[in-house]
């Protein structure tokens, strides 16, 4: 699965991405290119793997840990 999201606004750490139905995301600042600027479109892929229980955690930790 795709999933466009735009470019909200970027602060310290983390960048603040919204879906077009509206929702925002807080992604790391670090886990996206430097040259993001407001507005800029951005796609997400989603899948799944075998092992769904730990690829569910790993990307919560990753989405929640924007400290790294």
């Amino acid at each position: 699965m795709k999933i466009k999201l735009k470019v909200e606004r970027i602060e310290d750490k983390a960048v603040i991405l919204k879906t077009d139905d509206d929702i925002s995301i807080v992604w790391p600042k670090n886990k996206l290119p430097d040259e993001l600027e407001p507005g800029t479109d951005v796609y997400v892929e989603i899948s799944l793997s075998e092992n769904k229980d730990e690829t569910a955690k790993k990307i919560l930790n990753e989405l929640l840990n924007i400290n790294e």
